[in-house]
């Protein structure tokens, strides 16, 4: 027969090896789950930029013989100022605002606004002589974006957008 101190040595070194080898592989879990929150999130960045959504204002200007065209600095044809969504993706929880003299006079806000998919106001774009119109908006990725776009004498001077 063996000695029962012997065995109990035995038997305690085993469950230290045990437990040794459960708090490695702990650890290695936790490194594995590290290194898929970075490839989580490198995805979720790669899919923003598929699907970004971008608010401004419809763009339509008149030219001086009469013809349309898209974007420059000429008078503004559309009488109501009227959103677009010029990006791949839908912007959702969309809230805009026209600012005059940097008070925000009139606000209002959508669901969603889809992809090429455009939002008349019904406000005048020929009611104040300087004013900014201001969009806030989600991706479907929960990126949170602006876009200001500055209007003086009925010609748009300025736009940004940015990430929030």
């Amino acid at each position: 027969m063996t000695d029962p101190t012997l065995a109990a040595w035995v038997q305690n070194g085993i469950l230290f090896l045990t437990l040794v080898v459960v708090a490695l592989n702990l650890c290695a879990f936790i490194r594995y789950l590290g290194a898929t929150d970075v490839l989580k999130r490198a995805a979720l960045e790669q899919s923003e930029g598929l699907s970004k959504p971008v608010v401004t204002l419809l763009n339509v200007f008149e030219a001086p013989g009469g013809a349309e065209i898209l974007g420059g600095e000429l008078f503004v044809k559309v009488p109501n100022i009227t959103l677009v969504n010029v990006g791949n993706g839908p912007a959702l929880k969309v809230r805009w605002g026209l600012e005059v003299n940097g008070q925000e006079l009139v606000f209002g806000s959508l669901g969603y606004l889809e992809s090429r998919q455009t939002l008349n106001t019904t406000l005048s774009a020929h009611a104040y002589p300087r004013f900014g119109v201001r969009c806030k908006y989600e991706s479907l990725g929960g990126a949170r974006y602006e876009s200001i776009t500055d209007i003086d004498q009925s010609r748009v001077t300025d736009f940004k957008s940015r990430r929030e």
